[in-house]
């Protein structure tokens, strides 16, 4: 009965998780169910910009790994720029391949120093992951990273008050490729990113975390398939900058007095 219990209650909030559009393991589930936020859903996560020109942000996690400079072939082949959310345990293993990422245009952002589950871990131990994280990026590339990413897109509301604190944006993605699921297709990595892609959105693939044969089989037919469709691939910071350039600027309490005069507008 105890076991039939446990299973139930585990149903129970994988249903929670995904009736908010969570891309999470069971596992995650039980996490997301301890904290007050998750960095899939707090509106302090940039998730997409809002632009109606056709750019895009590809995003990378876990790297760098012998497959990121295969990446960066195709990328360079598409004339497509990405964002690479590296580990610093593996900066350490890997300093002249993020080096290569910053030379060749690519965006380097934090996604901690060993890719623990910070949800699962106190503050102070959360802010010591950012903070080694930026110290190997640092050391490897001479850059301080201005974007952090969340391991599993799961933190404290005040975890992720204090990545801010410290001067970073928190990126989350819209457009999961779930590239990092157990048996993923090559096929389906195409069609998870080419059936929900819009202008504006943030894109996610990995280049680490284990073998990512598939994504380096999916990733020209993607970027194929969408360069017919007309989208460009930049940075996450150059998606934020084109963002900005088409928000609408405030208007003045006079503007919107000269507009209502003019039956443009409605009353000051």
């Amino acid at each position: 009965m105890t076991i039939l219990v446990v299973r139930r209650r585990r149903l129970q909030l994988v249903a929670a998780a995904v009736a908010l559009g969570l891309a999470v393991t069971v596992g995650y589930v039980v996490v997301a169910a301890r904290v007050t936020t998750t960095a899939a859903i707090s509106p302090s996560v940039l998730r997409s910009v809002a632009t109606t020109r056709p750019f895009v942000a590809l995003t990378f996690d876990d790297g760098p790994s012998a497959a990121t400079p295969v990446i960066l072939n195709i990328l360079g082949a598409y004339r497509a720029q990405a964002t690479f959310f590296v580990i610093g345990s593996e900066v350490e293993r890997y300093p002249a391949i993020c080096r290569r990422i910053l030379a060749e245009g690519h965006q380097i952002g934090n996604h901690t120093y060993s890719h623990r589950y910070l949800s699962r871990w106190p503050l102070p131990v959360a802010v010591t992951e950012v903070q080694g994280g930026e110290r190997a990026i640092r050391d490897a590339t001479g850059v301080k990273p201005r974007l952090f990413r969340f391991p599993g897109f799961m933190a404290s509301a005040a975890q992720i008050e204090a990545v801010l604190q410290m001067g970073y944006r928190v990126v989350g993605m819209r457009v999961d490729s779930k590239d990092w699921r157990p048996g993923s297709e090559k096929n389906a990595i195409v069609h998870n990113v080419l059936s929900q892609v819009r202008p504006g959105d943030i894109i996610l693939f990995h280049d680490g975390g284990g073998r990512r044969a598939v994504t380096v089989a999916a990733l020209p037919e993607i970027l194929s398939q969408l360069k017919a469709r007309g989208f460009r691939f930049v940075t996450v910071s150059d998606l934020m900058r084109i963002g900005r350039q088409e928000a609408p600027t405030p208007s003045s309490p006079q503007d919107r007095k000269s507009r209502w005069r003019a039956g443009a507008g409605p009353a000051p």
